[in-house]
């Protein structure tokens, strides 16, 4: 009976000594050091985006978002709308940072960081329509390569007397990127 416990001591002093020493693992330990880690995105995973410096200078002083007195009209949405959907092909023309809500960057803590946004692929604008609210506006892209049409919507909120774009979406947990639109999706056309 000496002999088991003495066994029984050494046996557990080993297993211990080992797994001190990394030789041994537990099955629990060995099922978390062998679970895949997941691989970082690569630039082929990622949407067209583009890094946006906190002190980066445009290449167009077009000055802060756009001033409102009272509340939008729809010629205002609509300049304002097409301003965005021109500027959004050509990133680094206007500070981007300064259309999107200011509560939207402090939210998410970009107010000071890199801007990363997703950026439009799209070769021109076919059509655009401001709804009834005056803060909604409905695009019709041509896609890139000519191979049919695409929708964006984007939500303008008026902040302290200006204009901004309020994305939708937090930015990606991941990448970063955000998506400056609440939806863009394919246009399928049947005939």
């Amino acid at each position: 009976m000496i002999m088991t416990r003495i066994k029984s001591v050494l046996t557990a002093v080993q297993v211990i000594g080992l797994a001190g020493a990394g030789l041994f693992m537990s099955p629990v330990a060995m099922a978390q050091a062998e679970a895949p880690k997941q691989p970082p995105a690569k630039e082929a995973d990622k949407p067209p985006h583009f890094v946006e410096k906190p002190d980066m200078k445009p290449q167009l002083d077009t000055g802060p978002s756009y001033k409102i007195v009272g509340e939008p009209t729809e010629e205002q949405i609509l300049v304002a709308s097409k301003t965005f959907i021109a500027d959004i092909r050509d990133p680094g023309k206007v500070r981007f940072r300064e259309l999107i809500d200011p509560r939207y960057l402090k939210k998410y803590g970009l107010t000071d960081r890199d801007l990363i946004y997703e950026i439009g692929d799209h070769v021109g604008l076919e059509n655009y329509h401001v709804a009834d609210d005056l803060r909604t506006v409905l695009f019709v892209v041509q896609s890139k390569g000519g191979t049919g049409r695409e929708l964006i919507i984007v939500r303008w909120v008026l902040y302290d007397g200006h204009l901004y774009l309020s994305p939708e979406k937090a930015p990606d947990p991941v990448t970063g990127i955000f998506r400056p639109w609440i939806l863009q999706a394919k246009l399928i056309e049947r005939k």
